[in-house]
Order: C-alpha cells, then sequence, then structure tokens
C-alpha cells in the first residue's frame, strides 16, 4: 500500500509542527536549565561558571555555581526565575533535580536540595554533597531546573 501525499495530508502536518514549533506562546511554555559542577573545591564565596559544554539555561542568561562552605553550593540560573519567565504569582515555582557526580565508585557521595528559590528573577537552587556516613564533603553533581 503507498499513500498519497496530498494538500490534505501536508496541511494538518505543517499546522501540527507550526503549533509546537513556530508557536510563540508553546515556546514559552517551559523554560528549563540544567549543570553540572565541575568545580567541586572551588573558592568559597567566589561564584564560578561551570563548563559551557555541560550548562544551559534557556533563557541565554548564565549559570553559575558558589561554593558557600564544605559540600555547599548555591546554583543560580540567571533570568530563570518566575518574574523573568512571566509566571510571576501562579504559585508554581518550578522544579529542581539534583544528582550526584562521583567521580569515582568507592567515593560514596549524595547530593541532595536544600532550598529552591524560583520566585525571583534567578532560579536558585541550594545543594548539599554528603558522604555515606553523613559528614559533608565536597563533591561534583548535576542540577536540573524547570519552570512552567
Amino acid at each position: 500500500m503507498t499513500m498519497k501525499i496530498t494538500k490534505l495530508t501536508v496541511f494538518p502536518m505543517l499546522l501540527l509542527l507550526w503549533s509546537i514549533f513556530g508557536n510563540p506562546q508553546a515556546a514559552n511554555a517551559a523554560h528549563s536549565g540544567f549543570v553540572w559542577s565541575n568545580n567541586a573545591v572551588s573558592a568559597i564565596g567566589v561564584p564560578y561558571t561551570p563548563n559551557p559544554l555541560f550548562a544551559y539555561n534557556s533563557t541565554g542568561g548564565a549559570v553559575t555555581i558558589t561554593r558557600t562552605g564544605t559540600g555547599l553550593y548555591l546554583v543560580t540560573f540567571v533570568g530563570l526565575g518566575a518574574t523573568s519567565t512571566g509566571t510571576s504569582g501562579t504559585g508554581s515555582g518550578g522544579n529542581a533535580q539534583v544528582s550526584s557526580y562521583n567521580s569515582a565508585m568507592t567515593n560514596k557521595y549524595f547530593a541532595k536540595i536544600t532550598k529552591v528559590d524560583s520566585l525571583s528573577s534567578d532560579f536558585n537552587v541550594s545543594v548539599r554533597t554528603q558522604r555515606a556516613n553523613g559528614l559533608a564533603g565536597n563533591e561534583m553533581f548535576s542540577v536540573m531546573v524547570t519552570v512552567p
């Protein structure tokens, strides 16, 4: 069986593609970002810009990571917060996920989110990395965020 392509079959496909990729409202429906922290022992209190091959911010803003103490990090996605993306007042605030990045399987490190602040112009995620025994330790991790 062969399918004949006609205007009646092409038009609905073009309409579907436009609704997904060409519609500015659909394109702005969600914003996201991700980052791999490639410097677990950066200077405390000094933000650094992670490797751009492993960082993304859908608004085009910078992504920075600041180590605030042993095993404590603040990840900032500039311009990805609710007031910048037009979702202010929705109460949703967005979502953040973290995963530890163990450089050697013998190092049993874990990462967890301790705070999320996405209601301002930036999306900030506080991360704690710790050993299996619960003690804080400096380790690499990755973070993914979404704002509706």
